[in-house]
């Protein structure tokens, strides 16, 4: 029961991450255009766009980052099957890699919140809006939280030994 409800929650997580990031590239690409549009066709910079489009594009890259941990989408997951290594071999690589990534985790952490404490506290404001600093890396936190959430997940399930496809690794890609 609570299993099936830890994965309802993480299924709606998941969800939602590919659905920020659908409409964080489409207003990106949007914001971009009409900037373009705005200052070398019409000759006038709209105010505040150049904002928006910084502010989507860190919440867009420290997620993104998250969902590619979640899936899995990094190079070592794209070269173990040049080594030609039997699967238990790639599952102890999978088991220790995951358990490093976590020790980096833990270590980016501490300094992650270090830094947006440090920005929360500086009076600065950002361009036009007059946008605090920590809205820019409030990004980073939102990123982050999702980061580790994908490598625990993935740290649970390689001391399972689930959720580490060997076999697909030992056959190589396609």
């Amino acid at each position: 029961m609570i299993q099936k409800s830890i994965r309802k929650v993480f299924n709606a997580v998941v969800k939602a991450e590919n659905t920020f990031l659908i409409i964080a590239y489409i207003v990106i690409l949007g914001v971009i255009i009409i900037e373009v549009v705005s200052r070398y066709v019409m000759r006038h910079a709209i105010t505040g766009l150049e904002e928006i489009a910084l502010i989507t594009v860190a919440y867009a890259f420290y997620i993104g980052a998250a969902c590619a941990t979640r899936d899995e989408r990094h190079i070592a997951a794209e070269v173990l099957h040049l080594f030609h290594i039997p699967p238990r071999g790639l599952r102890f690589i999978k088991r220790l890699t995951t358990g490093w990534s976590f020790v980096a985790f833990s270590i980016f952490s501490y300094y992650m919140l270090q830094y947006v404490i440090m920005v929360a506290n500086m009076p600065a404001e950002y361009m036009p809006f007059h946008f605090p600093k920590v809205y820019y890396t409030a990004g980073v936190g939102v990123g982050f939280v999702l980061l580790v959430l994908h490598a625990l997940q993935k740290f649970i399930e390689a001391l399972r030994g689930q959720g580490f496809e060997t076999e697909k690794l030992a056959e190589g890609p396609g």
